[in-house]
């Protein structure tokens, strides 16, 4: 996965079976978003995805969301 930088915002969703993910996909004001999977370098077991929203539709005040996980 990609870093980001410290200053970029992301959308960030935490999952208790995120080993079980088979896809996943996320659209910002219906545009598709990059998903990203996270593991945490000091526990491998623990993981989650993110979206960068820095060079997505993603805008000032109210966005739309839709996130789809598929297990």
């Amino acid at each position: 996965a990609a870093t980001c930088p410290a200053d970029h915002t992301l959308a960030v969703f935490s999952l208790f079976r995120v080993r079980d993910v088979q896809a996943s996909s996320v659209w910002v004001n219906g545009t598709e978003a990059i998903v990203q999977p996270y593991l945490y370098p000091r526990n491998r077991k623990l993981a989650c995805y993110y979206v960068d929203l820095v060079g997505s539709a993603a805008r000032g005040g109210k966005n739309v969301v839709v996130v789809h996980f598929r297990f």
